[in-house]
């Protein structure tokens, strides 16, 4: 795993956290940490090197608004 590898995820886990964050407080429900959980699961190898497009897909999968990228099915 390279730098930038390590930099991606890290991105990607804390945007995906604050949009969780933002959910519960936007939708009323308490799934943050089952998210971050999920989010975490995912291999760093696996996340597009562009993590706000790749918190948006994540996001909005969850929210069963789009399917799921190949990224995301490990």
């Amino acid at each position: 795993m390279n730098n930038n590898t390590c930099i991606c995820q890290e991105k990607f886990l804390l945007f995906v956290t604050q949009g969780a964050i933002a959910r519960d407080f936007t939708q009323g429900t308490h799934d943050s940490y089952r998210i971050a959980q999920l989010a975490r699961a995912i291999p760093a190898a696996e996340i597009p090197e562009d993590a706000t497009s790749a918190v948006i897909d994540f996001l909005a999968y969850l929210d069963r608004r789009t399917r799921a990228k190949r990224w995301m099915i490990h």
